[in-house]
């Protein structure tokens, strides 16, 4: 939560936490993965799903980024 952090942890909590809802809305568990970077002050944060429902939360997640504000989530 440095102030001048380029990914504040309050701003990223959220849009992982409002990704994940949407995806659990329509059924489809995760699981979020957490690993280093080369950045000491910022972790990467992943979002798992069983395989089969990768491409469907995909695009629910694309879906929910365009429609809302978003800083630091991204669908991959």
């Amino acid at each position: 939560m440095w102030s001048d952090s380029p990914c504040p942890s309050d701003v990223c909590e959220r849009e992982l936490t409002d990704a994940v809802r949407v995806i659990k809305n329509k059924g489809i568990r995760t699981k979020i993965v957490t690993t280093e970077t080369s950045n000491v002050f910022c972790v990467h944060r992943y979002v798992i799903v069983p395989p089969k429902y990768v491409d469907v939360a995909r695009q629910i997640v694309s879906e929910h980024i365009d429609s809302t504000d978003n800083r630091l989530i991204y669908a991959v």
